[in-house]
């Protein structure tokens, strides 16, 4: 006898016997996880092939490449113009090897410009491409410090007298100059801002304080001189304070060149900045920008843009095409300027910008984008605060400069192939594992694992918890080889994104996954419909989210309701990343960059919430029954029963031809053994703790069946079984056979009665009497990954066996049912018999003083049989068995005392001796017959031989009213004696050739008390 370790706690024993269970499986089925671990890399490899053919290809079209480093500090100028050189191909661009800068795979052409890459030209772009790396605001900075601030030969008078509005260094003899308006008329009329913003002020500010009506007319070459005059531009270029009326009257003030793109000449002027005001309240702003962006819009879409598709156009054309975008946008303000304080005493302000995106503007014409344009603006009003600020600053001037870091370029043809492709393909990285895992959920409810660790005691929770971790283990492994994966194969995503970020991501995801898969297959029954469901599932969430990319774009956020579905929030997260790491307008995502308000924090927001709930709705599915799609019962659904089990209480019994008939009650039959069980059970205390097993007046009632009926399945049952007792339950199907053992076993729960098992009240205590007894079901519930000796150590360990002792306690068991030499094969590899003697061993595990035993043989051979019995009754020492079974002959060989249960009530209850005497037949007599004719007369002859009493029956083997005749009868005061001799002298007459005597079986009584049929 193994002892068991009272000391272990119960979960923690069940832990580690499932966590064995999880390892032995996994290690089992390597197949699987060489699956999972090749699809992820599978997927990279593809997408990375499909990027190098299509890179190779670009190369191939836009030929040899050359390194470029933008906004160099080598002097890159032309020398005539003292502006930045921007054909690529000039020899005059300073060139370096390529160990000169990081990075860098061949000499570096340096260029004093930021640009976007055409590799079609050496020449840079048609549209708004060329970007000053230097911003100048303010017209008082030094000049021939570097490159980019070379002396233009101005006079100090005349650079701040009259400046233009590109807000760049001046070249060489200024912006007005002759020479440089034809020389340069491309990059003025890109460069020059016409700077205009709507103005307005809050209730309580005074608007003729804070001005606003500074708005400045065209003036033509016929009306002006190109020697601007004071009248139009302040000597210093912005009006002190002593002689300005308002705040926006002292912003430096420049001038704005009207430009004739085919002569190539000064048209006119303008000064700018302006400024419009418009209503006080922020709806008004908004409102009025929103009209002036859609009547921009109306005039872009106007302007003839096929410019822009010629590969090579001629620079009239550009010039065309630049006069008619500028003519487009010039009445487009910058954005708007809302004053909420304005106070000149105090120096306090207070204002918010109003800003749109019209990117659109900004790629084909002179409108700077929104950085640039605030910027600007907040230079402007900083030179105006601080000349407000106090009398002696009346006159001073900041000047702010912005300048870009230098940049390494290449003009090699870079198609963010794998970035693109990844988009399809990256969310099927890990996403696959779905339907795997959900098919092994519903596989294992298939094969009853679940319902069969139940019934040994081990808690739902513990069972979840188990599948929970090795399904998580097994994503975290697909998981950390897909970024592995991307990042050896270099792909943006994973090598220029923060890997903190990919990996919360990816952990939140893994999750929202597991939990997701538990839910999704309680909803199922069948594995095919289920992995077939969750893998379409999966398809069309992928599909719908990159349908909401297109839609929504990178750039806006999706609204919070498609969040609520969690693949759109873990896909539209890492669609993010990814069209960060390869889009030149956004920058990879780093971990500073999870502000909390950003598109990344908000979907890892989602999907901790998602992953925090689907976790709580596993864990209550532990304890609340969820309905299941069980598509097989569709059809059962239609098909409605007439009538249910124990719907009559009277039974008619009707004998063969030639016998009588009469009615009997279904009470009718119980005997005085069970009316004295039942007095036993009720009466006599010191039987709980007497006896392993006491039942006690069990009922059990089944709630709304066909109809609303309810239906009666037990009717008060109650017996008791003794220690070294093999009981025997026997009864027909739908007798109440399989409701009492799955109430015995825990699977159900009784309507009313109660039942004591080891003297514990199991309506109480219930988990705990689940790991002192044995169960072995009528189905072999047994797992393909684990071997015989990994099953029967599984539920040595749960039921609480010392671990020094549990290898030991398991050789035991195996060499007691024989299959010690076969330990180490998997149930796929064991023949029926085999199967049946593994779950008796799984039944014995921590040697139970109570043991359950479904139809043990049911389904085999004579010869497993029969070592199976010898097996059962080799184990009733110090044991108490419970079988139930449909064999005569098994009940017979193994039971010491049976009971006949029918429409839910006990018939007999005894040894099978006193069965026989009660409601046996006494004695069965067989007669051969000569001929089927002679049947009629021998069966007249028998009757008035035999006791009134006597009965025709079927033997069972040979055709019903053919060449045999079986009688049962009790011999009565005639005795048997004068029976036999009236059959061996009357018999020959009547065609009697052969007869035999025997004592009626259990077979008898069983066809006398249960097999009733209907009339």
């Amino acid at each position: 006898m193994i002892a068991i370790a009272s000391k272990t706690p119960i979960w923690w024993r069940q832990t580690r016997a499932l966590a064995f269970k999880a390892w032995s499986a996994q290690v089992r089925q390597w197949q699987m996880l060489v699956l999972v671990s090749l699809f992820p890399v599978l997927l990279i490899l593809v997408c990375q092939l499909i990027a190098n053919v299509m890179k190779d290809a670009s190369k191939n079209l836009s030929g040899p490449s050359k390194d470029i480093l933008m906004c160099s500090r080598e002097d890159a100028m032309d020398p005539n113009l003292y502006y930045p050189i921007t054909d690529l191909s000039n020899p005059l661009l300073p060139t370096t090897p390529g160990n000169s800068v990081p990075h860098s795979s061949g000499p570096v052409t340096h260029v004093n410009f930021l640009f976007f890459v055409n590799a079609a030209s050496p020449t840079v772009s048609t549209s708004n491409s060329v970007k000053p790396c230097v911003y100048k605001f303010g017209k008082r900075y030094k000049t021939g410090t570097d490159v980019y601030s070379m002396d233009p030969g101005l006079s100090a008078k005349d650079r701040l007298f009259v400046s233009d509005s590109t807000f760049q260094a001046e070249p060489k003899g200024g912006w007005f100059g002759s020479n440089t308006i034809a020389l340069l008329t491309k990059a003025l009329m890109l460069g020059q801002m016409n700077e205009m913003f709507l103005v307005s002020a809050a209730e309580g500010v005074d608007l003729a304080l804070v001005g606003g009506e500074s708005s400045h007319p065209w003036i033509g070459r016929e009306d002006a001189r190109f020697s601007i005059t004071g009248k139009m531009v302040p000597p210093l270029g912005f009006w002190p304070v002593n002689e300005s009326m308002a705040l926006l009257d002292t912003v430096e003030q420049r001038v704005h060149l009207d430009v004739d793109a085919k002569q190539q000449m000064l048209t006119g002027f303008r000064i700018v900045p302006s400024f419009r005001p418009i209503g006080s309240s922020e709806e008004e702003m908004d409102e009025s920008l929103l009209l002036h962006i859609e009547d921009t819009f109306k005039r872009v879409s106007a302007v003839d843009t096929n410019i822009l598709m010629r590969p090579n156009p001629s620079l009239s054309d550009i010039l065309s095409f630049l006069t008619n975008a500028s003519t487009a946008i010039q009445y487009m303000p910058f954005g708007g300027i809302r004053f909420t304080a304005a106070n000149a005493t105090t120096a306090q302000y207070s204002y918010t910008l109003h800003l749109d995106d019209a990117d659109l503007f900004s790629t084909i014409a002179a409108f700077p984008e929104r950085r640039l344009r605030a910027l600007l603006i907040q230079s402007q009003l900083s030179n105006a605060f601080l000349r407000f600020s106090s009398p002696k600053l009346k006159d001073a001037v900041i000047t702010q400069s912005l300048r870009a870091f230098p940049v390494l370029a290449s003009t090699e043809l870079l198609l963010p192939v794998d970035g693109r492709i990844g988009r399809v393909l990256f969310p099927f990285g890990v996403s696959f594992l779905v339907p795997l895992f959900v098919l092994m959920l519903v596989r294992e409810k298939e094969a009853q694992m679940a319902a069969m660790m139940t019934m040994n005691g081990v808690h739902p929770v513990l069972i979840a918890l188990s599948h929970y971790t090795s399904f998580f283990l097994v994503y975290l492994l697909s998981a950390t080889i897909f970024c592995m994966s991307g990042f050896v194969a270099k792909l943006q995503l994973f090598t220029r994104t923060s890997p903190l970020v990919l990996s919360a991501l990816l952990f939140l995801w893994g999750h929202v996954q597991v939990s997701a898969s538990f839910l999704i297959s309680l909803l199922f029954e069948q594995s095919c419909y289920a992995s077939a469901t969750s893998f379409l599932l999966i398809l069309a969430s992928v599909v719908a989210s990159i349908t909401i990319d297109d839609i929504f774009g990178p750039y806006t956020q999706i609204p919070d309701f498609l969040l609520a579905w969690p693949p759109f929030a873990y896909f539209r997260a890492l669609s993010y990343l990814n069209e960060c790491s390869f889009n030149p307008k956004l920058s990879p995502f780093l971990l500073h960059h999870l502000t909390g308000t950003d598109p990344i924090s908000k979907c890892m927001y989602t999907l901790a919430i998602h992953a925090i709930v689907l976790q709580a709705a596993v864990l209550a599915s532990c304890y609340i029954r969820i309905p299941r799609l069980a598509f097989s019962k569709l059809r059962q659904a239609i098909a409605h029963r007439k009538s249910s089990p124990g719907a009559s209480t009277q039974r008619r019994i009707s004998f063969l031809p030639g016998s009588l008939s009469f009615r009997l009650s279904a009470n009718s039959l119980e005997d005085v053994d069970i009316t004295e069980e039942r007095k036993r059970v009720l009466m006599d205390v010191g039987l709980i703790d007497a006896c392993p097993l006491v039942v006690r007046h069990l009922k059990k009632v089944y709630e709304g069946g066909v109809g609303g009926v309810q239906v009666s399945a037990l009717k008060g049952v109650s017996f008791a079984v003794e220690e070294g007792c093999v009981f025997g339950l026997l009864g027909p199907n739908g007798a109440g056979k399989s409701t009492l053992l799955s109430i015995l076993t825990g699977a159900r729960k009784q309507t009313s009665g109660r039942v004591w098992m080891n003297g514990v009240d199991v309506s109480r205590d219930r988990r705990s009497i689940k790991s002192q007894i044995g169960i072995c079901p009528q189905a072999d519930f047994l797992w393909n990954t684990l071997s015989v000796q990994e099953h029967v150590l599984f539920y040595v360990r749960i039921k609480g066996v010392d671990p020094k002792d549990e290898h030991t306690a398991a050789q035991t068991l195996l060499g007691q049912v024989g299959l010690a030499h076969i330990a180490h094969r998997t149930p796929q590899h064991l023949s029926g018999g085999e199967k049946r003697r593994l779950s008796i061993a799984i039944a014995l595990a921590g040697s139970p003083k109570l043991v359950f035993l479904d139809e043990p043989t049911a389904g085999l051979d004579p010869h497993i049989k029969r070592q199976i019995w010898a097996i059962i009754r080799s184990l009733r020492k110090g044991r108490t068995i419970i079988m139930t079974t449909h064999s005569m002959q098994e009940a017979e060989t193994c039971c010491t005392r049976l009971a006949i249960l029918s429409t839910g009530r006990l018939k007999c209850l005894g040894s099978q001796v006193r069965l026989q005497q009660l409601h046996g037949a006494g004695m069965r007599l067989t007669v051969y017959l000569a001929s089927v004719e002679c049947e009629e007369g021998v069966h007249r002859f028998m009757e008035a031989v035999l006791p009134v009493h006597a009965r025709r029956v079927v033997d069972g083997v040979g055709r019903e009213g053919g060449l045999k005749c079986v009688y049962e009868f009790s011999p009565g005061d005639a005795g048997l004696g004068a029976v036999l001799r009236e059959v061996e002298e009357g018999g020959g007459v009547v065609g009697i050739v052969d007869w035999t005597i025997a004592q009626a079986a259990m077979d008898s009584v069983f066809s006398k008390l249960v097999t009733l049929e209907e009339t």
